[in-house]
């Protein structure tokens, strides 16, 4: 690897663990300006260059990927455990400002609990009207 990929590796590599926006380092300047500079090598060594870049940006492009995946990733439900195993004890309500209805928190909960396991949740409306529940089922 060149020594001008490898200063720009260490420097783009530090940059990521400090960055919040992880896709913004695959824009970083110092990448186009590598990849701006394959022009200016020689024909002998521009091939090897070329794939001096690529491999740092797929470097990059997978530390990313595996950053945002590790955010994104929560603990899989082991359904044969007791129900104990998979839940915590309720909170108490505090009492100086609002809350979630208990209702609310519940469907919230075991909508968590079935995306985890695989399924799909849709949200449809709760209340029905005698339009939706009688008329058009020809009551």
């Amino acid at each position: 690897m060149n020594t001008d990929i490898a200063a720009i590796r260490a420097t783009l590599l530090a940059r990521l663990e400090t960055l919040d926006d992880k896709p913004a380092i695959l824009r970083a300047p110092e990448l186009k300006e590598l990849f701006a500079g394959i022009r200016s090598q020689s024909p002998e060594s521009r091939a090897a260059y070329g794939q001096g870049i690529n491999a740092l940006r797929s470097e990059l492009a997978e530390m990313v990927a595996n950053a945002q995946g590790a955010a994104h990733e929560r603990a899989a439900i082991d359904v044969t455990a007791p129900w104990d195993v998979n839940s915590s004890l309720p909170s108490l309500l505090p009492t100086t400002q609002g809350t979630i209805h208990p209702i609310s928190r519940e469907i919230a909960i075991m909508s968590d609990i079935l995306q985890r396991m695989g399924m799909r949740v849709y949200e449809s409306r709760e209340i029905d009207d005698q339009y939706h529940m009688f008329e058009t089922l020809n009551f």
